[in-house]
């Protein structure tokens, strides 16, 4: 079981908004996110709803930025060939 998932059953994960504990609230829509070097990934995220503001919640991963089909990564490696313009990108320089 993820760590995510436990937290959610143990309501140790509290709303930004109003600290009150979060619960399971069904998944997000499943989206592409593409990663390093051509990598597809599908992600379904979790959905969470307040028990208190009765607000929803999409809980992703560290990798993954809001409303990017980018995983973090990627925009990293693009970032670093803009500011040092190369047309290589640095994870396919420095990891084999």
């Amino acid at each position: 079981m993820l760590l995510v998932e436990w937290q959610l059953r143990e309501s140790r994960l509290e709303c930004p908004s109003c600290s009150s504990p979060l619960a399971q609230w069904g998944h997000g829509r499943s989206r592409m996110i593409r990663g390093a070097r051509g990598a597809r990934l599908l992600l379904r995220p979790r959905r969470t709803r307040c028990s208190r503001c009765r607000i929803t919640h999409v809980l992703l991963p560290a990798v993954v930025l809001p409303r990017r089909a980018d995983a973090s990564r990627r925009l990293h490696d693009r970032l670093c060939c803009l500011v040092h313009r190369s047309p290589v990108l640095p994870s396919q320089r420095c990891f084999p």
